[in-house]
């Protein structure tokens, strides 16, 4: 299922669309020495080809070069999550807010990975904490609406005022 989201995302930006044809193209070619020479979604063979466990090799590689990068850390335990590997998932996002309590990414993650374990409690607590971080309205907006799916009632009264955007690490 997550190929096809990102086989469409690239569809969209990429190959449907000729500005982004020529950008990759020239990014390909005039830095064929540098990583933003691929694009962010990747090529099309990648996402074809592209398996669990390259995808965690990954990660875990990147992870040794980087280890106090927080945002590559949430990330990677929010694919973790999607592996099924909740403990693991769970103890990676602690170890993060343990780092910075106020991480918007690994508070959502970790709310996430509860509710896919089936502790829909404990994860509506988490999500109820992560709108008040959320580090904008369009944020705490689609999480919001996570929050609500949990029990079917509207998370509007957890809602934080407004935080100035917070720049995003790149995938």
């Amino acid at each position: 299922k997550e190929r096809s989201v990102v086989r469409e995302e690239r569809r969209m930006r990429t190959e449907s669309d000729p500005q982004g044809k020529l950008f990759e193209a020239l990014l390909g070619t005039a830095i064929a020495a540098h990583p933003y020479r691929v694009p962010g979604v990747g090529w099309a063979s990648d996402i074809e080809n592209l398996r669990v466990a390259d995808a965690k090799e990954f990660y875990e590689k990147y992870l040794k070069l980087e280890p106090t990068n927080l945002g590559a850390r949430a990330r990677y335990a929010s694919a973790l999550t999607f592996l099924g590997e909740y403990d693991t998932s769970i103890r990676e996002l602690d170890s993060v807010l343990k780092e910075d309590p106020k991480n918007f990414p690994a508070m959502a993650y970790l709310a996430i990975t509860y509710a896919q374990r089936g502790d829909v409690g404990k994860a509506r607590e988490l999500g109820t904490t992560a709108l008040t971080l959320a580090p904008s309205d369009e944020a705490r907006a689609r999480f919001s609406a996570f929050v609500s799916s949990l029990d079917g009632t509207s998370a509007a009264g957890a809602q934080a005022p407004s935080a100035p955007a917070q720049p995003q690490p790149s995938a």
